[in-house]
């Protein structure tokens, strides 16, 4: 039987010498590091893209705000905006994005429509 002031713990190992860090949860990175990503890898932008890009630059987090926007709205400005951009990192950061709005404004993905097959 195990007292509560066991040094050795429930399971019988000594916890308190356990000097390990704690797994974190891995942070999202900063809104102006994205921005700058995009920057660099979309080479010649869609121009309803390039204000929200250049706002990106000046976010730290969807709690921060350029001018009178919040970043929720430039996030999925950019993110409407931004569909003519193609390739590996251009899926990889909107996923990025996307995954940092609430819930609310998610995209979801599309489903392909399945006709009715049962017989008539």
């Amino acid at each position: 039987m195990t007292l509560r002031n066991d040094p050795q713990g429930p399971m019988g190992t000594d916890d308190s010498k356990d000097t390990r860090p704690l797994p974190r949860k891995s942070q999202p990175r900063q809104l102006h590091q994205i921005g700058r990503e995009i920057a660099r890898t979309w080479k010649n932008p869609y121009f309803g893209a390039v204000p929200y890009i250049e706002a990106l630059l000046y976010l730290t987090d969807m709690d921060s705000r350029y001018g009178d926007q919040p970043a929720e709205d430039i996030v999925m400005y950019f993110l409407s905006n931004s569909a003519t951009w193609r390739g590996d990192d251009a899926r990889r950061i909107r996923a990025e994005l996307n995954a940092m709005l609430p819930e609310r404004y998610q995209r979801k993905p599309r489903t392909r429509r399945v006709e009715n097959t049962r017989p008539l």
